[in-house]
């Protein structure tokens, strides 16, 4: 990958590589999803504009508008002339890159069930929260396409990195070696599983946590109701050494008759350590539906008003009234009487 990583940065595939070549109008609709600007930006089909084309929008460019450190990465596929991406290849900060499956867009078949997931607003968010102050020993706990894990590079003496899908891990050791990073130690499995034995200074994690009535989608979905992260939360000061910090991103249910602040600063009573949860946004039970079967790009399939109203009339038998988002962040301060913040913010940060 080094060759190939090599050629990317002489390219000028980067973020800013990708914004110049782009400009503002192209950017911004690229960032609603909506590909024709960025199709016209890069219709000359210059080395930058090819692989943009490749490995960001995801249309096949013919074979001699790519290099040869493209055609043997092993990340693309030959048909005839044209050549077309088998991953999502997205530059990632000053000189990283991300790998995950390929983007799913309206009319594209159905999200396979181990189906990676790539960096978005989500991974930039949960790095803004995560301490930057140097760490021993780091944990990413549902690593995904490994974007964590680079911003944990530098950091951490030592990071693990884990997750329940293997293939995952295997995208996810492409993103480190693409952006030049190695020693990171991948292990597969759930929650804590992998590292039982172990204490860290960081755990930071972006899980699985959408709440749903029962899916495939291994990258997402935590099951019924919000139990997934309240073990999370749980289990957390076990493998926290003294000092450590949790950092993750979550949902949670608003249910009708209980206070949502109450069961959320609950995990962490139990948990035993210094607790802050803030909740950034809130959605009706339609909106959260909606957002996530958009996600999955299943607006105007057959399968649609079935799914949406499978996951209401569940929501309903629940007694869910809304969906919390936002982040949870711990520390094991050893206090026989930690504190604990739970409040809902009304602004932006």
């Amino acid at each position: 990958m080094e060759q190939l990583r090599d050629h990317l940065l002489e390219t000028g595939y980067t973020i800013d590589g990708v914004r110049e070549r782009l400009g503002a109008v192209a950017a911004s609709a690229l960032a609603r999803e909506e590909l024709v600007p960025a199709l016209r930006a890069t219709a000359d089909l210059d080395p930058r504009a090819a692989l943009i084309r490749l490995f960001w929008l995801g249309v096949p460019v013919p074979a001699r508008a790519v290099s040869p450190e493209v055609l043997v990465s092993g990340l693309v596929t030959t048909d005839g002339t044209d050549v077309r991406a088998d991953v999502h290849l997205q530059p990632w900060e000053t000189d990283h890159y991300v790998v995950s499956d390929r983007k799913v867009r309206p009319g594209d078949p159905a999200i396979r069930a181990d189906h990676v997931v790539g960096a978005g607003g989500a991974s930039a968010n949960l790095a803004q929260l995560v301490t930057r102050r140097p760490v021993g020993r780091a944990l990413d706990l549902g690593t995904g396409c490994g974007v964590q894990a680079l911003h944990l590079a530098g950091r951490a003496e030592e990071i693990v990195a884990t997750d329940v899908n293997p293939r995952a891990l295997d995208l996810a050791r492409l993103s480190w070696s693409l952006s030049g990073i190695s020693g990171i130690a991948g292990k597969v499995g759930s929650l804590y599983e992998p590292v039982r034995d172990d204490q860290f200074d960081l755990i930071v994690s972006n899980p699985p946590f959408v709440i749903s009535p029962g899916g495939p989608l291994t990258y997402r979905e935590a099951g019924a109701d919000d139990s997934f992260v309240r073990d999370l939360v749980r289990q957390a000061p076990r493998h926290l050494a003294p000092g450590g910090q949790v950092h993750l991103l979550a949902n949670w249910l608003h249910l009708d008759g209980e206070d949502w602040r109450d069961r959320v600063g609950g995990w962490l009573a139990e948990a035993g350590c210094d607790g802050w949860v803030v909740e950034r946004d809130l959605q009706d039970p339609a909106e959260y539906v909606e957002l996530w079967l958009r996600d999955a790009a299943e607006q105007g399939t057959p399968e649609y008003t079935s799914h949406y109203d499978r996951w209401l009339s569940w929501f309903e038998e629940q007694g869910v009234a809304a969906i919390g988002f936002g982040w949870i962040t711990m520390r094991n301060s050893g206090s026989l009487d930690p504190v604990i913040r739970v409040e809902q913010l009304a602004h932006q940060v």
